[in-house]
């Protein structure tokens, strides 16, 4: 098994130089510009961002757009975390989809891709999300256990 770890940095930067007409792309400036220049012939079998996945008492629904471009593997995390007993965390629930850097790997990339996040229909975003108030104090080691049970049991069970 060969894991590769890539981290993403100005994804939520917004437009460069104030283009007058920004487009999605214009937001995901670090997975825009890892696309541009990996290695040619790098081509993985899938990818899986976590994006903010620390926080106590998370809940993890399943990304309209990851169900789009691979269902299979959103769905099978899932599964994986309910088998686990982390169902309370990655809930059985769909929302619409948000723009982050798995759309840029799926769409300019080639590249298989999905999102682990706290996105909740009615709520949004966990509070913390972006602000200042994102610190150690909210992290749940709970919560970094089951994303981290869960990946590892992905990575070795999936073929």
């Amino acid at each position: 098994i060969s894991v590769d770890f890539v981290f993403f940095d100005a994804e939520d930067q917004g437009p460069p130089n104030l283009v007058s007409t920004p487009t999605l792309y214009d937001w995901a400036l670090g997975s825009i510009y890892w696309i541009k220049h990996k290695p040619k012939k790098y081509k993985p079998d899938f990818a899986i961002g976590v994006d903010m996945v620390g926080y106590k008492d998370a809940k993890f629904s399943m990304d309209g757009c990851s169900l789009y471009y691979y269902g299979y593997l959103t769905k099978k995390i899932w599964q994986i975390a309910k088998h686990l007993g982390y169902d309370t965390i990655f809930v059985n629930v769909r929302t619409s989809g948000s723009f982050d850097e798995h759309i840029v790997l799926n769409e300019k990339g080639d590249i298989r891709a999905i999102m682990i996040m706290e996105h909740i229909p009615g709520k949004g975003f966990n509070p913390y999300w972006h602000t200042t108030h994102d610190s150690l104090q909210i992290i749940g080691k709970h919560t970094l256990k089951a994303v981290g049970q869960t990946l590892t049991t992905v990575i070795y069970n999936l073929n």
